[in-house]
């Protein structure tokens, strides 16, 4: 087996027509407060909304492991190996942002945000960057919809951590508008 490095940035990650998939082998999702306080500071410090544009900096996401071939253009699936709890928060952080941009009525800084959670593919089809095979559909109908389902409950302790994690970003960026 053969192991390659790439240096990206998390602009470059999600930007790429990739789909990265959690499989269910996975462990739950576990952030709480200390994870989330970390990724809070370091979105701030690397997201810059000037006017109507979002310019991600340079940003050390940490080592992502995957599974696929960087080189084939064909197949966007990548299986994560490591780091579907940095994809997650990232997802969930920006899935708040996207919220945050809508109500201000600032139409092309939400739309911006949100294509690090929703693209297309070549056929104009929409995907998910990020594919949690768990927690269904709780992650997909209340964190990664443009218009996401408020009346979508947790139904188990991993939903209810997610559902945290959306709060926690939305309080903190609540106190810095």
């Amino acid at each position: 087996m053969e192991f390659k490095a790439t240096q990206m940035s998390i602009d470059d990650c999600l930007r790429l027509k990739r789909k990265y998939i959690i499989p269910r082998f996975q462990r739950e999702y576990s952030w709480e407060t200390e994870e989330l306080t970390t990724i809070w500071e370091d979105l701030m410090e690397n997201l810059l909304f000037n006017g109507e544009n979002l310019v991600a900096q340079e940003y050390f996401l940490g080592s992502l492991v995957l599974v696929g071939d960087d080189d084939d253009a064909v197949n966007m699936e990548r299986y994560i190996v490591d780091g579907q709890q940095r994809l997650m928060t990232f997802t969930i952080a920006f899935s708040v942002l996207t919220q945050a941009f809508d109500k201000e009525e600032k139409v092309k800084l939400s739309n911006a945000t949100f294509a690090y959670i929703l693209a297309e593919d070549s056929d104009g089809n929409e995907y998910s960057k990020v594919v949690a095979e768990n927690p269904k559909p709780f992650f997909q109908y209340r964190i990664q919809q443009k218009q996401p389902d408020f009346t979508c409950a947790p139904s188990n302790q991993e939903e209810k951590r997610i559902l945290a994690a959306y709060q926690f970003f939305e309080k903190h960026l609540e106190k810095n508008l």
